[in-house]
């Protein structure tokens, strides 16, 4: 009998010991997502603003170049569509 009253201590004993390492192991868990979460968002923060800065270099170049803008954007799409073209008639 005392060896099994021992046996059920025991056993208490560790179920407390694995609710405190599932505890710590969820809250380092935790700590650790919300620095990767911080992390993200300051790099997208980051592509963000530079391709707003992108957007807006490019929109002041076209409307000070309207011309070279159509220029370059007909060029671009010459190429784009000549690239489409070969990769689609390979695949016939």
């Amino acid at each position: 009998m005392a060896s099994t009253q021992h046996n059920n201590r025991n056993m208490e004993d560790k179920m407390r010991h694995a609710e405190d390492k599932v505890g710590r192991m969820t809250e380092s868990a935790g700590q650790k997502l919300g620095t990767v979460a911080s992390d993200l968002a300051t790099t997208a923060s980051r592509y963000t603003k530079a391709g707003r800065e992108y957007w807006e270099t490019g929109r002041d170049f076209i409307n000070d170049n309207p011309v070279k803008g159509a220029a370059i954007a007909g060029a671009g799409g010459v190429v784009l569509g000549s690239l489409l073209t070969m990769m689609l008639g390979r695949r016939r």
